[in-house]
């Protein structure tokens, strides 16, 4: 890809690659946690605030014999950017007695907790160079889980706030640092002399225009397959990817697709 977008971000793709380590020891007995509490998403096991980016420290994944573990192992890494816990035993469990399908499994680890305040931190460092601060990620965590605010309109909330109009304070700046961080790219002449006009006259209704157009929407897509397949986005698979996130799709809802495709589970690399 040319250009990356910072309204749903990818790790470089060498970070995201690790030998073959760990494995979930067969005969230990752990809590099913695949039920959840009413309201407050599934909560994986570690602290609110996750890495920004890849890895964890430490984090270690594996390959195992039993390929629902393996699964597990690859979607904690991609979409938490750690290791597999005990709480992971649960899915493990589900998959393999059939009360669980890949997709479940994938939509439960993007509806969690866990996830969406690592999303919305790496918002926070996109746009602010800062984490977010507990109370207003909290906030938005929950915001997102109870399904009152999906990420695009926290990203327009951020990119509309008084915060980021101080770090941008005039009209060219705010125009040239939107296009940065949702396009990844500056803006084209004809583009930046229009926006540039109608900030000076009301920046109202710019973030959202840019965050929901068909170009932003296209390349969370495109990053969305790159974090899941490791590679830009190609045949059939790649393209109904775009195509959901163009039409409107969240990125939790193309991320659950790639992972309960055959070419997810059929990655013979660990990562």
């Amino acid at each position: 890809m040319s250009n990356r977008t910072r309204i749903f971000t990818i790790e470089s793709l060498e970070d995201r690659t690790v030998p073959a380590q760990a494995t979930l020891d067969p005969g230990a007995v752990f809590p099913d946690t695949t039920k959840q509490p009413a309201g407050t998403g599934h909560v994986h096991h570690t602290s609110v605030t996750p890495p920004p980016a890849g890895p964890s420290t430490g984090a270690v994944v594996g390959s195992s014999g039993d390929p629902e573990v393996r699964f597990v192992q690859k979607l904690y890494f991609d979409l938490l950017g750690r290791g597999i816990d005990s709480g992971a035993q649960g899915y493990v469990d589900g998959l393999n007695n059939t009360q669980l399908s890949r997709r479940d499994v994938a939509e439960a680890i993007l509806a969690s907790e866990e996830y969406t305040a690592r999303r919305i931190n790496l918002l926070y460092e996109s746009f602010f160079h800062r984490q977010g601060d507990e109370t207003s990620v909290a906030a938005y965590v929950k915001s997102v889980v109870d399904g009152d605010k999906s990420f695009e309109e926290i990203s327009i909330e951020l990119l509309e706030s008084d915060e980021y109009r101080t770090l941008h304070p005039n009209a060219s700046q705010l125009v040239n640092a939107l296009f940065d961080d949702v396009f990844g790219r500056r803006p084209d002449p004809t583009s930046a002399s229009t926006y540039t006009s109608r900030v000076e006259v009301s920046a109202e209704g710019i973030a959202e225009e840019i965050v929901t157009s068909q170009e932003s929407r296209q390349l969370a897509g495109e990053a969305a397959f790159e974090l899941m397949l490791n590679k830009p986005p190609t045949g059939n698979l790649g393209m109904q990817a775009v195509a959901d996130a163009q039409n409107g799709d969240s990125i939790e809802t193309v991320l659950a697709n790639l992972a309960a495709s055959d070419e997810y589970l059929n990655l013979t690399e660990v990562r």
